[in-house]
């Protein structure tokens, strides 16, 4: 069985995902957690805020973004463009 971790990863890699959506798909109660993992190891992923429909709840949209010229935490090389 895939590590949440790695479901996560690939959901990412297709489209973003809220912690509702982590939940239902992979039982990830704690998608935060998972995300500060994939950041950690070196993926570029951003938050934003959402609010729900009626503006009663706010919660975090991830996205999964290029990481084109960054460090490369998992492969510990560098993958910045040399001129």
């Amino acid at each position: 069985m895939k590590a949440q971790k790695d479901l996560i990863l690939a959901h990412l890699k297709k489209k973003t995902i809220t912690p509702i959506e982590a939940l239902e798909l992979y039982g990830c109660f704690r998608l935060g957690g998972r995300i500060y993992d994939l950041k950690k190891d070196g993926y570029n992923i951003k938050t934003t805020m959402v609010t729900n429909g009626d503006g009663t709840k706010r919660f975090a949209r991830y996205k999964l973004m290029p990481t084109v010229g960054s460090y490369n935490r998992r492969t510990w090389q560098s993958t910045s463009i040399t001129w």
